[in-house]
């Protein structure tokens, strides 16, 4: 009898542990460089996993390597799902994306410096002088 109950208490045991076994993480990762190939340390990262229709982002930051790694269920990311990474360093940005595959996805971001020049006094200066010149222009005419 007491070897029936050691029995049923290990097959029992054995029955949580693989209840409580969880499926393996799913791993995106990736190198933020300089876009000349230069590693760039403390990056902010957003990755985000669009699984079932629903958007998962994780928030990390590239390591002195200049690599970064999230993390995702596999309720929130798995196999053939849509992968988005932005990264951002000041005003330098970068973006780019993948698919899930076998667990994991590699999405390699270079960082650009994009500027775009505003006008600002100098833009609504020349726009003042324009329109002035035009009215004078018209009036003038008749």
């Amino acid at each position: 009898m007491k070897k029936l109950f050691v029995i049923l208490i290990m097959f029992f045991a054995l029955g949580v542990m693989f209840a409580s076994a969880e499926a393996p993480a799913t791993l995106v990762y990736g190198l933020i460089d300089d876009g000349e190939g230069n590693p760039v340390a403390g990056v902010d990262v957003s990755v985000t996993c669009t699984h079932d229709s629903v958007d998962t982002t994780k928030d990390v930051a590239s390591n002195g390597a200049g690599n970064y790694y999230a993390f995702f269920s596999p309720l929130e990311c798995d196999d053939g799902d849509y992968v988005k990474v932005y990264a951002e360093l000041g005003q330098a940005t970068g973006e780019d994306d993948g698919i899930v595959s076998y667990g994991d996805c590699q999405i390699n971001t270079a960082l650009v410096n994009v500027t775009i020049p505003e006008l600002g006094v100098i833009g609504a200066g020349i726009a003042l002088v324009g329109a002035i010149a035009g009215f004078a222009i018209l009036r003038n005419r008749d």
